[in-house]
């Protein structure tokens, strides 16, 4: 347990970054930094 606390972070990041080569070998780069560009719109509107 005490491994999992130590490094959770970069364990999540390993993870999320597995998926998103997945999802850009599977859908293609360009489209892929479209989907993030307006994933990031969407935060920031929603923060206000």
């Amino acid at each position: 347990m005490d491994y999992l606390e130590r490094y959770r972070y970069p364990i999540i990041g390993g993870i999320i970054d597995g998926i998103a080569a997945v999802v850009i070998f599977t859908i293609g780069s360009w489209t892929m930094i479209l989907l993030l560009i307006l994933i990031s719109l969407a935060v920031m509107a929603g923060s206000f």
